[in-house]
């Protein structure tokens, strides 16, 4: 368990992070006073005194799609608040987020710009909204506007994956910040007790360290901790999934994908190649023989909440998760936190891969002044970064049962380990159509095979892709 002298080291770590992000650290301006935009260990470009004073007095509105913070409810939320503050009083402007519902992530805000209906100044979307908004030209473009703010998109601020996903047609139509609340990781969660206590397992991240954390092993551990009550039900199982879309994630963890990108930037779709294959056979096996994992029905997050009321022993999940868990867990500790498996066919670097996320956008309309406006997400990316690790230990480091689980997590969530990016997120078929990745999981059910299940849909899913996708192309990855 925790040591004492090792939680209030990292409380202390916590107070002084905290004054770097509150301005005691002075990297946020220059010798001159001025703000800064920059990047880590690089040249950093001031803007000019007339950009500044051009911004004084500015009005600023940035619109969500959906719940992403709950301000008053999640302290992390209320520390991003006070982040957006302290960059509005910095600036001598006024910053008001929105947190919208029923907005499809971001997809509703496409058709609401074309017809000349403004959610806010700048739009925060989830990424496939990036795309299909520059097919219909609902977004400034951004490069120009980059260069005069003096932005560097390669600094530590930024996910370089998401903004890599986020240059479509040659062009940066969208900016995505470090930090688990605009990148996706996926790993599983689990309760430390119930694995190591309960059924004298060893630990799956000291299996995971050592090397021996792979799909045989998660099967094993999967069986064992999967329960029957005395009429014969499952009460507990090994592993419950958040979704169906959670499964391409062990095909990536094989090596595998459901799609890739060619040397132009044109999504194909691999369903059937061997890696791809491999893997839907383990999932088959789990589900639906084994039956020692499960995708439970009801609303997203359903598998977490199971995970905290002890009818699931581990759970693959972004790092909602943890926040979850911060707010319905009332004892100290208890989460563990680990990899995927590796699969048989996969490689360590499969397991850390951009999984998708979120970008801002500024609507078309808005293109003359897109230039304030991302030197001002620049500044509120700056700030973040600096106080996140901070954030993140205060409210999350007494969620873990010990503090390598922590480590680990802070690790991933700030993309210190990210490898790569899933190509499987450019995927832009919906689910219903009933041929999307997340639609696998539907269609390969009990008594129908991978193999059958990918040949009846993967060519017309092939189809519907090239019709969404048209001649648009993601050129970032070149």
């Amino acid at each position: 368990m925790k040591t004492l002298l090792k939680r209030l080291a990292i409380i202390v770590l916590c107070l002084a992070l905290a004054c770097v992000g509150a301005g005691c650290g002075a990297k946020d301006t220059g010798s001159d006073g001025k703000p800064v935009s920059g990047s880590d260990g690089e040249t950093e470009t001031k803007v000019s005194q007339e950009f500044l004073d051009s911004l004084k007095g500015m009005s600023i509105k940035i619109a969500y799609p959906d719940k992403w913070r709950v301000v008053g409810a999640d302290p992390i939320a209320d520390e991003w608040a006070m982040n957006v503050n302290e960059v509005a009083k910095e600036l001598g402007i006024t910053i008001t987020e929105e947190y919208l519902t029923n907005k499809a992530n971001g997809a509703t805000f496409v058709t609401e710009c074309l017809a000349g209906n403004y959610a806010g100044n700048i739009l925060g979307v989830l990424g496939g909204a990036v795309f299909t908004g520059v097919q219909s030209k609902a977004w400034a473009p951004l490069d120009d506007a980059i260069k005069e703010a003096g932005i560097n998109l390669n600094s530590k601020y930024y996910a370089k994956y998401m903004n890599k996903y986020n240059n479509v047609d040659n062009g940066q139509y969208g900016i995505t910040f470090n930090g688990a609340n605009m990148q996706e990781f996926l790993a599983l969660y689990y309760n430390v007790n119930m694995i190591t206590v309960d059924n004298k397992l060893e630990d799956p991240l000291d299996l995971y360290n050592k090397g021996e954390w792979n799909f045989d092993k998660f099967e094993e551990y999967c069986k064992k901790l999967t329960k029957t009550d005395a009429s014969g039900q499952i009460s507990i199982y090994g592993c419950q999934l958040m979704a169906n879309a959670s499964m391409p994630h062990f095909i990536m963890a094989n090596g595998g994908s459901i799609g890739k990108l060619d040397e132009s930037g044109k999504w194909y779709q691999s369903l059937a190649e061997s890696k791809t294959i491999n893997a839907l056979n383990y999932l088959y096996k789990w589900l639906y023989q084994d039956r020692c994992i499960y995708v439970p029905t009801g609303a997203w997050g359903t598998s977490f909440i199971n995970l905290y009321e002890g009818t699931a022993a581990m759970t693959l999940g972004t790092y909602y998760c943890a926040t979850n868990a911060y707010m319905k867990l009332t004892d100290e500790g208890g989460l563990g936190i680990v990899p995927l498996p590796l699969g048989p066919d996969g490689d360590k670097s499969d397991l850390f891969k951009n999984n998708g996320g979120s970008a801002y956008v500024i609507p078309a309309a808005y293109k003359d002044d897109a230039a304030k406006y991302v030197y001002v997400l620049d500044r509120i990316a700056a700030k973040w970064y600096d106080r996140y690790e901070a954030v993140n230990a205060r409210q999350l480091a007494a969620v873990f049962y010990e503090d390598k689980y922590y480590d680990l997590y802070s690790k991933l969530a700030s993309g210190e380990m990210i490898t790569g990016f899933n190509e499987d997120y450019c995927c832009l078929v919906k689910d219903g159509s009933g041929y999307s990745a997340t639609m696998l999981g539907i269609n390969m059910q009990n008594g129908v095979s991978p193999a059958t299940a990918v040949a009846t849909f993967s060519t017309a899913m092939q189809n519907e892709q090239n019709d969404l996708q048209g001649d648009n192309r993601w050129t970032g990855f070149n």
